[in-house]
């Protein structure tokens, strides 16, 4: 579970940020034996199906020859921390690493046509500096929802009483006027957010709903990340049209750069 460092009305606390709660919740089943726990662990099969050429296989093959079959590695245990990423060349008619690369990000605009190329950017995680992430200006739920697409939610959690008394009061100020408030980083909390190192930036905003049960005051507060606005495409279309319309006659260099102008409020990456 991670944690997030949070400012708000001139005072910051660290919190948890989880998952949401399922809907529905499946039993866990503990399995065990009398030597403990049963846990489930990754190991190798000892079969390697490249090694069986699919589109000139013959039954003589399979009779005479077993070079998918790697006893050898059969049982040996796969420990992920001890595992590193490598890249083929699979175009290739024997597929060997490779190192001389570069790691690129392809963005597409709103019809998915490619519109650049650029080196990828190894981003780390700003969500847990000395700067803590700062909340901004709010507007409507009603708003929020019609204008941003959410890609991923998560759930603030305390961590004891003085936290908790912290992301209530900030839960039942959202509720009671029924906004979302936009979360930023760094010194004036304008900078996407990045969850995760190596992860994609975000526009972050925050969620709230409280629920009174008995004397105790419960909350729901959500984190909701989102890389994609909603415009309205025919806003724009009639502005450049009206533009168009004003102007008479142009020629072809104005025609194609308002053409780039209606194609690049339609882009999101």
């Amino acid at each position: 579970m991670q944690t997030i460092h949070l400012e708000w009305e001139g005072k910051s606390a660290r919190v948890k940020l989880g998952s949401l709660p399922k809907v529905n919740r499946n039993e866990e089943i503990e399995q065990s034996t009398s030597k403990g726990k049963i846990v489930g662990i990754k190991i190798k099969n000892g079969i390697n199906s490249k090694a069986i050429d699919k589109n000139n296989l013959l039954p003589k093959n399979i009779i005479e020859e077993d070079k998918e079959i790697r006893l050898e590695e059969a049982g040996q245990i796969i420990d992920s921390e001890s595992l590193t990423a490598a890249y083929f060349r699979e175009n290739e008619k024997e597929p060997y690493p490779i190192s001389d690369f570069k790691k690129i990000e392809v963005v597409y605009n709103a019809q998915g046509k490619e519109k650049e190329r650029r080196n990828a950017i190894n981003r780390r995680c700003n969500t847990n500096d000395n700067i803590p992430l700062k909340i901004g200006k709010k507007m409507s739920l009603k708003q929020a929802s019609e204008s941003f697409v959410f890609k991923h939610c998560y759930q603030l959690i305390h961590e004891d009483g003085v936290t908790r008394e912290f992301l209530t009061k900030l839960c039942a100020e959202l509720e009671s006027k029924k906004e979302v408030a936009l979360i930023g980083a760094g010194l004036k909390g304008n900078n996407p957010l990045i969850v995760k190192d190596k992860g994609s930036p975000y526009r972050g905003f925050i969620y709230g709903e409280t629920k009174k049960e008995g004397n105790e005051t419960k909350y729901k507060l959500v984190l909701m990340l989102s890389e994609q606005e909603l415009k309205d495409i025919k806003t724009v279309e009639s502005t450049v049209e009206n533009t168009v319309e004003s102007t008479g006659e142009i020629n072809k260099e104005i025609a194609t750069e308002i053409n780039k102008e209606v194609a690049n409020a339609n882009d999101n990456e």
